[in-house]
């Protein structure tokens, strides 16, 4: 192993077995300076002080307040959003509603009474029977000096192919929660009718509870 003064530059050839693993001061010859030869390069590069870590770099993470800010503006969004969700799902449902409103009269009578509540007129009752329909039914009521006449007045259409005969008509009066008030039978002016052919019907209550009619049934009685 070479070593060398640090003062003088006088170069020296030493056994390494001499020096062994751990540092050793040694003087020079020549100018009698004395220092310290690690004879392990590796030791000394551990024993140097280590340079100090870079400061861990810090991202500005926002205040608590902000993110609540934050959160109740997304919360207030999705809240909006699920309102005119829901706001646009009742418009369709009432245009629908609206729209198919005789569609869902007859399928569901009962609800005659609601939409006459809202102020919709309740369409005319069509009853069909071995191809015959009951068409273009009309109220009038007639005052005279000594009763009331409620009148109802129809068409039946045979809407098959082949003759029929056709049945009486009844009509019967109901108040508005449904209770039956009174019933009469109209004899149609034909007995049978062929393919597209049409007759009329009519049929008279006399001195009637107007007050309490609200609504009312044609029907064929079979």
């Amino acid at each position: 192993m070479i070593i060398t003064c640090p003062e003088c530059k006088t170069r020296y050839m030493i056994k390494s077995e001499k020096l062994g693993m751990d540092p050793k001061d040694v003087r020079c010859a020549k100018c009698k300076h004395q220092w310290t030869v690690n004879p392990n390069p590796l030791a000394q590069d551990l024993i140097k002080e280590k340079p100090p870590l870079p400061p861990i770099a810090r991202l500005d993470s926002p205040s608590l307040a902000a993110q609540q800010k934050e959160l109740n503006a997304k919360l207030k969004k999705r809240k909006m959003f699920f309102i005119s969700f829901l706001a646009a799902l009742f418009v369709c449902s009432l245009i629908s509603s609206i729209a198919l409103k005789d569609q869902i009269i007859k399928q569901y009578p009962d609800l005659v009474t609601v939409y006459e509540l809202v102020g919709f007129k309740a369409p005319e009752q069509e009853e069909t029977f071995a191809g015959l329909a009951i068409q273009d039914v009309e109220r009038q009521e007639e005052k005279t000096a000594d009763m009331t006449i409620l009148s109802f007045s129809g068409a039946i259409k045979n809407t098959s192919e082949i003759e029929v005969p056709v049945p009486n008509v009844k009509v019967q009066l109901f108040d508005e929660e449904g209770i039956l008030l009174d019933e009469w039978t109209a004899q149609p002016e034909h007995k049978t009718l062929k393919p597209d052919q049409i007759t009329t019907w009519v049929c008279r209550f006399y001195d009637p509870p107007l007050s309490q009619i609200s609504q009312f049934k044609t029907f064929f009685e079979k």
